[in-house]
C-alpha cells in the first residue's frame, strides 16, 4: 500500500501564515521566509551562511510534509549566493 500525497493548499499566503506560525512556535531565530519551488518555506542562515532550505507542504491549514536540503554541495544548485544579504524572501528553485 502506498500513501498518496494530498495536494497542497493553493493559497500561497495561507501557506506562508502556517509556516510562520510553525516557526514562531519553535522560536527558530535563523529561519527566513522563502518561496521554494512554488511552496512556502524558509532558508536557514547562520552567521551569514545558508545552512539549509526547508519547503513545506501545507494541507488544510497544517504542515503535512517538510522537505529539507542541507549541505554546501546540495545548496549550490539553489543559487543561494548572497541570499544572506537579501532583506526580502528569496525565491528558490534548482538551477
Amino acid at each position: 500500500m502506498q500513501c498518496q500525497a494530498l495536494p497542497p493548499d493553493a493559497d500561497l499566503a495561507r501557506q506562508r501564515r502556517v509556516v510562520e506560525a510553525f516557526f514562531a512556535a519553535t522560536r527558530a531565530p535563523f529561519a527566513r521566509p522563502a518561496l521554494i519551488t512554488g511552496s512556502a518555506g524558509v532558508t536557514v542562515v547562520v552567521d551569514g551562511k545558508p545552512m539549509s532550505i526547508m519547503a513545506f507542504t501545507v494541507v488544510a491549514g497544517k504542515v503535512a510534509a517538510t522537505d529539507v536540503i542541507a549541505g554546501p554541495e546540495r545548496l549550490r544548485g539553489f543559487g543561494l549566493a548572497g541570499a544572506e544579504a537579501r532583506a526580502r524572501a528569496p525565491v528558490l528553485a534548482p538551477e
